[in-house]
């Protein structure tokens, strides 16, 4: 458990393991502001393990083609990586 006094910006980590660890976590369940995977979510890009995402979308008026290939990660996030219409 890593904590940061905001006051200051003090750094105090603390080992704990096992049983310990859900004492820490309902004793301090109020103060606790985030968690890591709190952290992890709310990037805006693809974190770590990516895989690809490939769309066809149809114009129905048109009949126009387009693809759209996007990365995605396994927490949410996605980033368009290329948009491009069929060649005739």
């Amino acid at each position: 458990m890593v904590e940061f006094r905001k006051a200051d910006d003090t750094k105090f980590v603390k080992y704990v393991k096992n049983k310990d660890v859900n004492k820490l976590r309902e004793q301090y369940r109020n103060e606790i502001d985030y968690k890591s995977t709190d952290l992890i979510v709310s990037k805006g890009a693809p974190y770590r393990w990516v895989y690809g995402l490939n769309q066809q979308k149809i114009d129905k008026k048109t009949g126009e083609i387009t693809y759209r290939q996007t990365a995605c990660d396994f927490y949410g996030n996605k980033e368009v990586i290329k948009d491009y219409k069929q060649a005739e």
